[in-house]
């Protein structure tokens, strides 16, 4: 089931209702000081999220739980996957390998 919200006054509200409610069902838990980071640690891995506007982006030490975690979102969005990040929001990545 797909969920229109465009065009109403409740929608940013009702959006983020709803995406925070699918965040809590995967297990992750929202940061009290800023309400748009949600992390996720199990078994010695972290999956940290952090929403702008209707962009997520995941961080993690694990490929596998972010697959997941995409899986999971397109069961009730319409999500495109852009890959590695390397500009987001005007902050730049750098990966380094170990």
């Amino acid at each position: 089931m797909r969920i229109t919200l465009y065009k109403l006054k409740q929608a940013p509200h009702t959006w983020y209702l709803k995406i925070d409610s699918i965040f809590g069902e995967q297990g992750f838990i929202c940061n009290g000081l800023d309400y748009n980071l949600h992390y996720n640690i199990t078994n010695g891995h972290y999956v940290i999220l952090i929403l702008y506007v209707d962009d997520i982006l995941l961080i993690s030490d694990n490929h596998e739980k972010i697959m997941k975690l995409e899986m999971e979102l397109e069961q009730g969005f319409a999500i495109t996957s852009l890959g590695i990040t390397r500009l987001y929001i005007g902050i730049k990545f750098l990966y380094f390998e170990e």
